[in-house]
């Protein structure tokens, strides 16, 4: 209870437990004034000592099992190990990334390139006290759990008789190491939660430096001996998680329960605690006022185009040594015939395998050694090119990248291979309410022969339908056309052209034409429902289509006429759900506009009971904001929310990445974040509430919840909507 709370609190929650970092552009004399005036008047808590970490082993494997609603079976073996921060910690986080992390490890080949799995992983989770090394493949439908036992073990003899770890696997892993911590470390966020992790579980801030050392220097033989230690030959727990009906596929009959335990109704180090309220010399029920916000200085950048016309835009930033770039083509998803759905994903996966030069393993280890990615993705309005390099290496980098942009191979082996991973994506989201939710949500905002209705993986029967010729003749739609370049990292402008110049052997012509449909309009307000047996959760949707992206106009002010209502943590409709209701962990909304219209959307995952309740409370609301619009508070929140929140924008590499690219995608310059500023400075509640009534209409909405029939249909019915029942694909159910 409340009480139980009360006492969690008083014991664990002193200042005598607690690290305080900060971070940022501050004055240290300022700083530490304010934490000793708010901080320091706090009474120690009960004291705490550092619990002793304790090792263990299993003296037999145990099996366990569970089934549930899940299309692929799953194998889990965890084996205990050692804590964080232990001597072979490190070690051990190298064997799980041999074992599985790229498409040359002994799990990858083992499970997925011979399709006999979903995916293989490997890793080692060292947590404060205790550490576990897991193993988890998830099978094809149907198969048998005890076949992949004896797959992996097979695999691992294998995997050692070869030699186990090489110099070449330790290689790659020190210089993706080193890569992935500049990236943890490319933030103010990110430096101080560092920094509070190695102060809290390391005694000391600057852990860091041991922590590279320890990675840093790991031999292939430490990699061996914690295999030998941990791994071979030693009992693990073996869950096996089945699709329910399907006992048959578990790896082997459970041999262990959880045993009964007596829990404590309260233990002596949770008596006699009581509360000492502060002495403070100010009122600590008074939030401070926060002082108005500050311009944030912008990136400077620079712009320029290739002889081919690709748009191209820059910032030179050293805070890390390295590079990020993306290359971005107008081809993606919404370029799509329907019947071909999936189509440019399918697309930039195989660009991902095999090139005319080297296999898909080749490339992947290339890359591990250079501690760099290239990767290719498609979202609903582009195909793009991803890279991300040390900056010593951004040259071997890119001639990589040249090579999988302009030689894939187009194996017919690896098109099999992408293909069902694709269709086995497809297939394990019919099985997950959100997934449904937003692809049945999808369907119902831009209508049938759109396709902009599919997801953009695709459905079973368009991926299946797709060739490998189909993937050929969309490749030779790779173009300049209106294409941009953004990158960010520590290379300046003449570098930058000078090696990414290959670009221009791209065709500058387009040749991708929108397909042309009449978009849906809303006369009423419907409710849709999808089933999901069983459903402790109903997943809700509403919304409608609505605006296009612009930085300074009716999208942008209609982000700021949002945020109160739906944008922030403790927006009406959140607020209300979450913390009022306790119906959900969170309801947000928000306007997803583009190049093109985009959709307005309301979502929340709720409580199976309260589905119909939440369904009232969203709809009322957004009525009541409407016709009512924002009040004061709301809009003296907003502004002061809204702009303190640039701050943190252009800070990270994606980030970046992501402001210069918008400069060019809208044609914008460097000024459109000052007036941002300034609209939020001045806009006023006739706007706001002139924008909620124009653009929340809440008579032309689509409502679709997914969730249990049984249990939630009836009630719903009598909410006064006009009701249809969908099936998981969004046909209606007859």
């Amino acid at each position: 209870g409340v009480d139980d709370l009360k006492k969690f609190f008083l014991r664990w929650y002193g200042p005598n437990n607690a690290v305080l970092t900060i971070g940022g552009d501050v004055n240290t004399y300022d700083v530490l004034q304010m934490v000793e005036k708010y901080f320091g008047p706090i009474p120690r808590g009960p004291e705490v000592k550092r619990p002793k970490a304790e090792y263990f082993a299993l003296d037999k494997d145990r099996y366990v099992s569970m089934q549930d609603n899940v299309r692929f079976p799953m194998y889990k073996i965890t084996y205990p190990t050692v804590p964080s921060m232990d001597k072979d910690e490190a070690a051990l986080t190298v064997l799980g990334e041999i074992l599985a992390s790229s498409k040359s490890s002994p799990l990858y080949n083992t499970f997925i390139k011979s399709q006999k799995a979903v995916s293989a992983n490997a890793y080692n989770y060292g947590r404060e006290l205790a550490g576990q090394f897991e193993i988890l493949v998830r099978a094809n439908a149907g198969t048998k759990l005890s076949d992949i036992e004896t797959m992996l073990n097979q695999s691992l003899a294998d995997w050692e008789k070869a030699g186990g770890a090489s110099d070449d696997d330790i290689k790659k892993y020190k210089v993706n190491y080193q890569s992935s911590l500049y990236d943890g470390l490319a933030t103010v966020q990110g430096k101080g939660r560092q920094l509070a992790a190695y102060q809290t579980y390391a005694n000391n801030p600057n852990y860091l430096k041991t922590e590279m050392a320890a990675n840093l220097k790991v031999p292939k033989a430490d990699v061996m001996r914690v295999y030998n230690t941990y791994i071979k030959g030693k009992f693990g727990v073996v869950l096996s998680c089945v699709p329910k009906g399907k006992s048959e596929l578990i790896a082997k009959a459970d041999n262990w329960k959880m045993y009964e335990r007596t829990i404590e109704q309260e233990s002596a180090e949770y008596k006699n605690l009581s509360y000492t309220e502060p002495k403070d010399n100010f009122a600590r029920s008074k939030i401070p006022v926060a002082q108005a916000s500050k311009l944030v200085p912008l990136p400077a950048y620079w712009t320029s185009y290739l002889s081919n016309g690709i748009k191209a835009i820059g910032i030179n930033s050293n805070d890390i040594p390295k590079v990020n770039i993306q290359f971005s083509m107008p081809i993606g998803h919404r370029y799509e015939a329907a019947d071909k759905a999936g189509l440019a994903v399918l697309l930039t996966s195989l660009m991902e395998e095999s090139t005319q030069k080297h296999s898909s393993e080749e490339i992947g280890s290339i890359l591990e050694r250079l501690g760099s990615n290239v990767s290719f993705s498609a979202s609903d309005n582009e195909v793009s090119m991803n890279i991300s390099s040390l900056r010593q290496n951004l040259d071997s980098t890119l001639t990589i990248a040249e090579e999988m942009l302009f030689m894939p191979k187009f194996d017919q082996e690896d098109f099999d291979l992408v293909k069902k991973e694709q269709l086995d994506g497809i297939t394990n989201s019919l099985t997950q309410a959100t997934a449904i939710a937003n692809n049945v949500f999808g369907k119902l905002l831009y209508g049938e022969g759109s396709t902009m209705s599919i997801s953009n993986n695709g459905t079973s029967e368009s991926v299946n339908a797709i060739t490998l010729d189909d993937v050929k003749n969309y490749y030779k739609n790779l173009s300049g056309f209106n294409s941009v370049l953004a990158i960010s990292g520590d290379i300046d402008q003449a570098a930058a052209l000078k090696k990414l110049n290959f670009l221009t052997k791209l065709q500058s012509a387009g040749t991708m034409p929108l397909a042309k449909y009449k978009q849906p309009e809303i006369d009423k307000t419907r409710l849709y429902f999808v089933d999901k047996k069983g459903a402790p959760q109903s997943e809700i949707r509403v919304g409608n289509l609505s605006l296009a992206y612009d930085a300074t106009d009716e999208f942008f002010k209609s982000t700021i006429m949002n945020y109160a209502f739906a944008g922030a943590f403790n927006s009406r409709v959140n607020y209300l759900l979450r913390e009022v209701k306790g119906y959900t962990y969170g309801a947000r909304g928000g306007f997803a506009g583009n190049k093109f219209t985009g959709p307005y959307v309301i979502s929340a995952g709720v409580r199976a009971n309260a589905t119909d309740s939440s369904v009232i409370d969203i709809m009322t609301e957004l009525k009541k904001y409407n016709e009512g619009g924002i009040n004061a508070d709301e809009l003296e929140f907003t502004k002061n929310a809204m702009a303190q929140a640039d701050a943190l924008k252009y800070e990270a590499p994606y980030q970046k990445l992501s402001f210069v690219k918008r400069i060019l995608d809208y044609g914008l310059d460097k000024s459109y974040v000052a007036k941002q500023g300034e609209i939020i400075k001045t806009i006023t509640k006739p706007e706001i509430d002139a924008l909620a009534k124009k653009n929340l209409p809440y008579n032309n909405m689509v409502i679709l919840v997914v969730g249990d029939k049984a249990s939630n249909y009836d009630k719903l019915a009598k909410l006064g909507y006009e009701m249809i029942e969908l099936d998981v694909n969004g046909n209606k159910v007859k």
